[in-house]
């Protein structure tokens, strides 16, 4: 499977300056796009904050096919999440669930619980009884550092997807860090544009044109009336950009207007 990491651009100009950056495929099966994607959902489930981790497992051979292992695995465990919340009004929980191919070909799900104590005898007979599969396992999570070592261990050893169904996904509620964004705020740049051509070759060209390019924190880089650091020389003058954070802040009389989601 081809990517296209680095092989194309995305920019934005106007009479002030401009700003590119390198585009990335954000396939998780792509070598440099899949680390950056761990790392990403790593952040994501531990600012949760979950109380424990359940493992559910897959007997070898179940239905005959690991995708409809899968499949079934997902409907058993919002059932069993059902269950639970109707045992007593006050057993309100969230998850994350990560999907993972085991040694056997056949999935095993990993969950990171937020609420209450869900037993784990009661947790067995339920899947035994909907899955005929009664091996399970629930851990106490102490720490952050905890959590981030437990997702480590086991999406390092193979976040697995299933045909086309998702490698992980949460329930409604699960308090997770929002995506990062990036948003060009600027009157004269309305938009950005996708160029053909690789990131050295745009700094190439810039660096013949004879702009003065200055790396951003972000990534990226950047010509023109643009900071990596520190205020611009004139902050009350409009039009000037600050890069904090790695998001564009543009500065005006009356502060900093535009920024990041």
């Amino acid at each position: 499977m081809p990517f296209d990491c680095g092989s194309y651009t995305i920019e934005a100009e106007d009479n002030l300056g401009g700003v590119g950056w390198s585009g990335n495929c954000k396939c998780w099966p792509c070598p440099t796009c899949g680390p950056q994607n761990e790392r990403r959902l790593k952040r994501w489930i531990a600012a949760g904050r979950p109380d424990r981790f359940i493992t559910l497992s897959c007997v070898e051979g179940y239905l005959g096919c690991p995708i409809l292992a899968r499949e079934r695995m997902a409907e058993v465990w919002n059932l069993v999440v059902r269950r639970f919340r109707r045992l007593k009004p006050t057993n309100k929980c969230e998850y994350a669930v990560i999907c993972e191919k085991h040694l056997n070909g056949w999935p095993h799900l990993h969950i990171a619980w937020k609420g209450p104590w869900i037993d784990q005898g009661w947790l067995s007979k339920q899947m035994d009884e909907l899955l005929q599969s009664p091996v399970v396992w629930v851990q106490r999570v102490y720490s952050y550092r905890g959590t981030i070592h437990y997702l480590t261990k086991y999406m390092t050893s193979g976040l697995h997807q299933f045909g086309s169904k998702n490698r992980y996904w949460f329930s409604q509620g699960y308090p997770r860090r929002k995506k990062e964004r990036q948003r060009l705020h600027r009157f004269a740049i309305t938009k950005t544009n996708r160029r053909n051509r690789s990131f050295a070759e745009m700094l190439a060209e810039w660096e013949r044109l004879g702009r003065n390019v200055q790396y951003l924190q972000g990534g990226g880089a950047a010509w023109g009336h643009w900071w990596a650091t520190g205020p611009p020389p004139k902050p009350a003058e409009r039009g000037y950009w600050h890069f904090r954070s790695g998001i564009p802040h543009l500065r005006t009389k009356r502060g900093w207007l535009m920024g990041g989601a």
